[in-house]
């Protein structure tokens, strides 16, 4: 069906806005013209102009209206009662509905009010409902005042003017380009079909002590509108729900294939929705917010803001957050959500919720997910506790691409309370150039959260693999976060977690690569967790000078049997804190690797390279070593119930080794200890070649191999020693070898 406006594109808002369809772009102007959307002008005066907010006949021209002027003391004409109890009556430029029963219907050839002229409802109770049914072929304009204690609905398909200067004073008031029939509507069964080609526009101040819902396939608002429970729906059906207080509650029930929800005024209400739908796969479903939006919900908490459709932006404030209590909830969701002005869901004892393209991981069922996400450089998205309290919780989502640009804070209050959460993910592409703020100054610092599908962590990145207007869509998923980025966070408290994920049909691995050095600086302790689906490649170090840094590195966290902590040459340093990679294999190829704390790990395996450090690691899994050399202070821990093989292979073993686990030595391998001990409470196995120099064994040995002993220092084996048949114990003594090369302290057996 033809509508009477059309959708553009604005390139410094980064929003698509509903014009009239005879409006022209770039500047350029034929006779028609009624409005223009220009490069240089600022985002909301673009909008603005573009729907003709400052000149009359635009307005008009918008929502197919002639633009003569309407007298100023023109009031409804051919108005009759068609179910129900009510009479009409007028005196002079007032025009009086009395109502009886508690819902009545009426038919109005035109429903006009001039600028000096008034209609009041008068009706039985604040719950009492007057459907006004405009059959004539104009649409309604209303410049003066109009009154009611009740709640009054109007369904004009041709569309409805609140102008410049209009006062509306109602318990509720519904105005839709929607038909309903009179049998479904006196039964309280509030189903809206078939909308008009007209549009609902706001130009003037309505106020309502209950709800307001401006509800069709093109709805403006540009004035003011003061409610309890404010709706901008448009949609091809909508239901509309009365509750027992007052209030009216309208869903989409199914979306319009076109569709246009613009607010660039003011809105005061506890709750406020603007809604097409969950609309997917379109950009003709368009909710735009570009003016003022405050939700200032109960006493102790604040309230909640919904915008939804298919593509859906803010460019102006939508504020939930709550004087006396926890902030509110916000929620800007769609398949396509850009994001460039502010919102704020902020209170003294707590910070509140916002929902940009999705929940958790996108993980919701009830929230729909965004296939792209922009939150542009000046947005600013804060949960803060401002008081005493804790940080409330931003998500920023998408299937697809996930562009961060703007600031995310969730910050603990300024005399208590924790830091909370925060979420910055895109699940195939994720672009994140500033650094989220979960702090706390007087508790404990929040969580950051990252959930791109492979992530390269480096010093610097273009901003580019992106193509398309507002760039939403990735041409590559390779996803970049700099080391600035991370360490800007880790130095405020912050901890920050980065999670890959798969999807889509060009999906990677889902492998995180430090390519350039994190080092935290400064700050309290903070914990850097690392979650791959597959590798964690750790080229690069990773270290602190000023707080502990935990870390936590989690490959394989799909479980899928593939996936390790790949060590490169790097330093892991977490300054006190501890470093776990617990149930996970730790691999080592090539490079020199410094561990410098304490590690504990799944599974060691050596193939080449060098391990050294002050730091000792413990392993609980099934271990292999090749090759390579173990240098450095700290030592290595089998733990009870884990395993060591040396199934090939020569090895240097130059740091301590514990074994309360158990180890062999294959047949063909060789481990050699030069003024070396290993301890523990296990066993070890050789059938190969252990080369002893000055060297202690204290777990049980049995020898299926050979030993060597030789060198000028004397060893020994302090467990119980089983020599097997065909096993060869082997001491050589050289020039300036001990008497006793050799000591079997607990028992030898041959």
């Amino acid at each position: 069906m033809n509508r009477v406006y059309r959708l553009i594109w604005n390139d410094i808002t980064h929003t698509w806005v509903a014009v009239a369809e005879i409006a022209l772009v770039r500047g350029k102007r034929t006779s028609g013209t009624v409005g223009r959307a220009r490069r240089g002008v600022r985002g909301a005066s673009v909008r603005v102009r573009a729907i003709g907010l400052n000149v009359l006949a635009a307005s008009l021209a918008v929502i197919g209206i002639p633009s003569y002027a309407l007298d100023k003391n023109a009031l409804p004409t051919g108005g009759s009662v068609v179910a129900g109890s009510a009479s009409i009556s007028q005196a002079a430029n007032v025009l009086t509905v009395q109502q009886a029963s508690q819902r009545a219907a009426l038919n109005w050839q035109t429903f006009n009010i001039g600028a000096a002229a008034t209609v009041n409802f008068v009706q039985p109770n604040s719950g009492a409902v007057a459907l006004n049914r405009i059959i004539g072929n104009e649409a309604s304009q209303i410049y003066g005042k109009l009154n009611s204690n009740g709640q009054v609905f109007f369904t004009n398909p041709n569309g409805m003017l609140f102008a410049r200067g209009a006062e509306v004073n109602v318990g509720g008031l519904m105005a839709t380009t929607m038909n309903i029939s009179n049998s479904d509507f006196m039964v309280g069964r509030y189903n809206f079909t078939n909308p008009g080609t007209g549009s609902i526009r706001n130009e003037g101040l309505i106020n309502a002590l209950g709800s307001v819902a401006l509800v069709g396939n093109a709805i403006q608002n540009a004035g003011t509108i003061i409610a309890t429970t404010v709706t901008l729906a448009a949609g091809d059906k909508v239901a509309v729900d009365l509750t027992s207080d007052g209030l009216i509650r309208a869903r989409v029930t199914a979306p319009a294939m076109k569709a246009a929800i613009e607010n660039a005024g003011n809105i005061t209400a506890a709750n406020v929705t603007m809604t097409a739908g969950q609309a997917r796969n379109t950009l003709d479903q368009v909710v735009n917010n570009s003016g003022i939006i405050r939700a200032t919900g109960l006493a102790m908490v604040g309230g909640e803001i919904v915008l939804q459709g298919g593509s859906v932006s803010n460019s102006g404030t939508l504020n939930a957050s709550s004087d006396t209590g926890k902030g509110g909830s916000v929620q800007v969701l769609g398949n396509d959500v850009s994001i460039t002005g502010a919102i704020e869901a902020m209170g003294p004892t707590g910070g509140g919720t916002i929902l940009a393209g999705g929940d958790y991981q996108g993980k919701n069922p009830d929230i729909q997910n965004a296939s792209h996400t922009f939150i542009g450089a000046g947005a600013r998205l804060n949960a803060d506790a401002t008081q005493n309290g804790d940080g409330g919780k931003v998500i920023v989502w998408a299937d697809d691409t996930t562009r961060m640009y703007g600031s995310v804070s969730a910050k603990g209050g300024a005399t208590g309370g924790n830091g909370g959460f925060i979420e910055t993910s895109g699940k195939k592409f994720l672009e994140v150039t500033r650094a989220a703020d979960a702090s706390a100054p007087q508790g404990r610092a929040g969580t950051w959260l990252l959930d791109p599908n492979d992530i390269t962590i480096q010093a610097s990145g273009p901003d580019a693999n992106v193509s398309g207007t507002p760039n939403f869509t990735s041409s590559n998923d390779n996803s970049v976060i700099t080391t600035g980025t991370i360490q800007t966070a880790l130095n405020a408290g912050t901890s920050v977690i980065i999670t890959t994920g798969i999807g889509g049909t060009n999906a990677q691995a889902g492998d995180i690569t430090v390519a350039s050095a994190i080092s935290k600086t400064a700050g309290a302790d903070a914990t850097l967790t690392l979650n791959a689906h597959n590798n964690i490649n750790l080229n690069a170090s990773i270290t602190s000078t000023t707080g502990q840094l935990n870390m936590v590195f989690n490959p394989d966290s799909d479980a899928s049997g593939a996936g390790a902590v790949v060590l490169g040459t790097t330093t892991l340093s977490a300054n006190g804190g501890t470093i776990s990679a617990a149930g996970k294999s730790v691999d080592l190829s090539a490079g020199t690797a410094t561990i410098d704390s304490t590690m504990t790990i799944g599974a060691l395996n050596l193939s080449g390279g060098t391990l050294q450090g002050s730091g000792n690691v413990t392993m609980s899994g099934a271990g292999t070593w090749t090759g390579g050399t173990l240098g450095g202070a700290g030592g290595i821990t089998v733990a009870s119930g884990g395993t060591l093989s040396i199934p090939s292979g020569s090895l240097s073993l130059g740091r301590a080794l514990t074994i309360d686990g158990s180890a062999t030595i294959a047949n063909g391998a060789t481990l050699s200890l030069s003024g070396k001990t290993i301890n523990g409470t296990g066993s070890l196995a050789n059938n190969g070649t252990l080369s002893l120099i000055g060297s202690t064994i204290n777990p049980a040995l049995t020898n299926l191999g050979t030993v060597t002993v030789t060198g000028t220092t004397a060893s020994s084996i302090n467990g119980a020693l089983t020599n097997n048949s065909g096993a060869a114990l082997n001491v050589t003594a050289i020039p300036g070898s001990p008497a006793n090369l050799l000591t079997v302290d607990n028992g030898f057996t041959n």
